[in-house]
C-alpha cells in the first residue's frame, strides 16, 4: 500500500525510482504526517512515513471531520468514530480531506487547537467527551466523567489548563460526580498611582508636587533682603539727593 501511494513498482531499478516525487505522494496523503524516502546502495529504497493521531471529531453542516492536534483534516466522515472528541461550535462552508485549519481563517480553530495541544501535552485528551465553542466567551468542555469545564475566553487558554489535571485528580479523590470546574481567569484590580502614565494629564491631581525649598536657603535669602544700618543710610541719602535733584529739574 505505501509503494501504491509512493509511485513505486517493485522490481523497479534503482537509478529509475523516482525518489523525490515518491516523497511528495506520500505527503499529498492526508493521514501520513512526514515522509522520507532514500535510496540505500547497492540496491534498496527506504522508506519511513509518520502517520497522523486522530484527535477530534468537528461536527459541522451535517458531516464530521476528523482532525489532529494540528488541525490537519484526516477525513470526512458520516459519524463520530467511538471514544473520540466531539467538537461544537467550529463553523466552515465544508471541509475536504487535507485540508489545514492552523492555514484558514475559521471561526475558533487557533482556539480549538491549542485546546488541543494543551490537552495532548497534559495526556487528558482521552478523559474528554466533548469541546463546546458556540460561545467565544464562553468554551466549555466535558468529560468522560460527567464532570463541566468553564474555560472562559480564549485568551490565555494554555496556562488555564494546565491546573486541570490536579483538580480533576482531587475531585475525583474526594468522590465527586458531576458539578463544574471554573478556569476562568481572574485578575486582580491594581491599584493606579495618581502619577501612572495612564492618567497623566486628565487627573488635576497627578502632576507632580514642586519640591520644598530648602529652610537654610530661605534664611539666606531673608538675611539678603535686610540692608545693613550703614547700607539703610546710604539709601536713605540717595534717596533724598534724588528728590532734590528732581525737584531742581522741575523749577527750571
Amino acid at each position: 500500500e505505501v509503494l501504491t501511494s509512493a509511485g513505486l513498482n517493485p522490481g523497479e531499478h534503482l537509478w529509475f525510482a523516482d525518489v523525490g516525487g515518491a516523497k511528495a505522494r506520500l505527503l499529498a496523503d492526508p493521514m501520513i504526517k512526514e515522509a522520507t524516502v532514500k535510496r540505500i546502495y547497492p540496491d534498496t529504497i527506504s522508506i519511513v512515513i509518520t502517520e497522523r493521531r486522530a484527535a477530534a471529531a468537528i461536527l459541522s453542516g451535517g458531516t464530521v471531520a476528523i482532525i489532529d492536534a494540528e488541525g490537519c483534516v484526516m477525513e470526512i466522515s458520516a459519524q463520530v468514530p467511538e471514544h473520540m472528541v466531539e467538537v461544537y461550535g467550529v463553523s466552515s462552508s465544508g471541509f475536504t480531506a487535507g485540508q489545514n485549519l492552523s492555514k484558514d481563517s475559521l471561526f475558533n480553530a487557533d482556539a480549538l487547537l491549542e485546546i488541543l495541544t494543551a490537552l495532548t501535552n497534559y495526556d487528558i485528551l482521552g478523559i474528554i467527551d466533548y469541546i463546546d465553542m458556540s460561545q467565544p466567551l464562553r468554551i466549555e468542555m466535558s468529560t468522560v466523567y460527567g464532570i463541566h469545564v468553564n474555560v472562559g475566553q480564549a485568551e490565555g487558554i494554555a496556562e488555564k489548563l494546565s491546573t486541570l489535571p490536579a483538580v480533576l485528580s482531587k475531585v475525583m479523590e474526594m468522590g465527586y460526580q458531576g458539578g463544574t470546574i471554573d478556569l476562568r481567569k481572574r485578575i486582580p484590580r491594581q491599584p493606579t498611582s495618581l502619577t501612572s502614565p495612564k492618567i497623566q494629564g486628565i487627573c488635576p491631581r497627578s502632576r507632580p508636587l514642586k519640591t520644598p525649598p530648602n529652610p537654610r536657603l530661605l534664611r539666606h535669602r531673608r538675611q539678603r533682603k535686610r540692608p545693613s544700618p550703614r547700607q539703610a543710610e546710604t539709601q536713605d541719602k540717595t534717596a533724598s539727593a534724588d528728590k532734590i535733584y528732581t525737584t531742581l529739574l522741575h523749577k527750571i
